[in-house]
């Protein structure tokens, strides 16, 4: 068992469009354990959502940076949690991984938050936001602790974007 929280506080208030300020849809997906985990189990924590491939460059950049970045946060006192949709790679973007892929994700990069293998939530869902033109790997989420987005980026660098909407939604700026 991978042992995460359980904080799913229930129905919240949504309508499927994803929107500054608006609530993400949850949806449950097998984690690198090959349990069952639901996005709004991790309700009261500040979220990444980060839709990556295994055969994406930039997106094993991020991997190999977030446990820095988590640390970084903590020491801050933010609770974050970058949570890993993983697809089945960038020629098959609706498939669902295999456990081996989501298990040498979590070790390649020694990640102690879920990564989840994605069925298509993140390639259905991230374009509308971020704009289907620009749409690409990784693409990923700010997601504040009520389950409410904050915001969004297509590729990776660094973590200074996220970092800023983090600190300038949580008022740590």
């Amino acid at each position: 068992s991978c042992g995460w929280p359980r904080n799913n506080p229930g129905n919240l208030e949504l309508d499927y469009t994803l929107a500054d300020g608006s609530i993400v849809p949850n949806v449950r997906l097998a984690d690198q354990c090959g349990e069952a985990v639901e996005l709004w189990d991790f309700y009261g924590s500040w979220l990444v959502l980060d839709s990556s491939q295994q055969d994406c460059g930039p997106c094993r950049s991020m991997a190999e940076q977030a446990p820095a970045f988590i640390e970084e946060l903590a020491a801050e006192g933010i609770d974050l949690r970058v949570i890993s949709l993983m697809g089945d790679g960038l020629d098959n973007p609706w498939g669902t991984p295999s456990s081996s892929v989501v298990e040498g994700w979590v070790d390649a990069f020694d990640l102690d938050d879920p990564v989840l293998a994605d069925r298509g939530y993140a390639y259905s869902l991230f374009p509308a936001y971020v704009g289907p033109e620009e749409f690409g790997y990784p693409a990923w989420l700010v997601v504040n602790p009520q389950m409410q987005l904050v915001g969004g980026h297509v590729g990776f660098s660094s973590w200074d974007t996220a970092r800023e909407m983090i600190e300038v939604s949580s008022g740590s700026r």
